[in-house]
């Protein structure tokens, strides 16, 4: 399971993420998952209170792949290594 199957927010921690969101260019799942942007930490609470419908098929995806342009490649792999950098130096100073 990937993505945000539901939030809770305070409202300190909404404002953050607007006042960090002039201008939307990811889905929201994604810009969450990125605290370093906004400073707000998540948590994962488990038990899952909030889980998928199993039973609806997704439309988000195709399980077709088109072929990649090799320089996409190469940047989306060199963004994916800067965001797990800044994801882990994020969580490191959150933890003291």
């Amino acid at each position: 399971m990937s993505g945000t199957q539901g939030y809770a927010l305070t409202p300190v921690a909404a404002i953050k993420l607007l006042m960090n969101a002039a201008q939307w260019l990811e889905p929201v799942d994604d810009y969450i998952d990125k605290s370093w942007k906004h400073g707000i930490p998540s948590y994962c609470l488990v038990p899952y209170i909030v889980t998928p419908n199993d039973d609806e098929p997704s439309h988000m995806q195709t399980n077709t792949k088109a072929k990649m342009f090799f320089p996409y490649k190469i940047t989306r792999e060199i963004y994916r290594f800067y965001s797990d950098t800044r994801r882990l130096i994020f969580n490191f100073r959150c933890d003291f």
